[in-house]
């Protein structure tokens, strides 16, 4: 199942079956070229679960009502059966909604203390982005004012928004 969901970042597309999200995909490149037509017969398909879960995670984050409580994540799947890549995956879920981390801590709490570049090419690898939060994963040298990249959306400015808005966010 899929679902063209209109962001304030511009259209996602949501890939679901019933058992997962499998896949968010922002529906625009870095210069805002992408076609969404091909997208929206796929709109009306019937919604999974998973998919009305995601749904209601995203809406919550997008209108600043997200909680650690509520709305949950829905079921997720990875895209890599990469025993390292599913840990820093999973390690940035448990980055905070307002936390940053950078990809060297990342890479301790993965329990491979010297493999950032590693860290680096799962952050820059996973299929379902904002869910699982990649753009709060920092470069080492963000303490001054670098984030690193983001391959998502329009790329960078699309990573500063999103900290941006959970920083609004956690001020609430």
């Amino acid at each position: 199942m899929t679902r063209v969901y209109s962001s304030p970042l511009g259209p996602l597309l949501i890939e679901s079956d019933a058992t997962a999200v499998y896949k968010l995909t922002f529906l625009f490149d870095e210069d805002g070229s992408r076609d969404i037509h091909e997208y929206q017969n796929q709109t009306l398909q019937k919604a999974t679960k998973p998919l009305k879960m995601c749904i209601a995670w995203l809406d919550a984050y997008f209108d600043g009502t997200l909680s650690e409580k509520s709305p949950p994540l829905p079921p997720l799947r990875f895209n890599s059966s990469s025993p390292f890549f599913k840990k820093v995956w999973n390690a940035m879920l448990d980055t905070k909604l307002g936390d940053t981390v950078t990809y060297g801590e990342l890479a301790r709490t993965a329990g491979s203390q010297k493999a950032a570049r590693a860290v680096g090419q799962a952050v820059k690898s996973h299929n379902l982005p904002i869910l699982v939060p990649c753009h709060r994963v920092l470069h080492s040298g963000s303490k001054k004012g670098v984030t690193g990249k983001y391959s998502g959306g329009c790329g960078l400015e699309t990573k500063v928004w999103l900290l941006e808005h959970e920083k609004h966010m956690t001020k609430k």
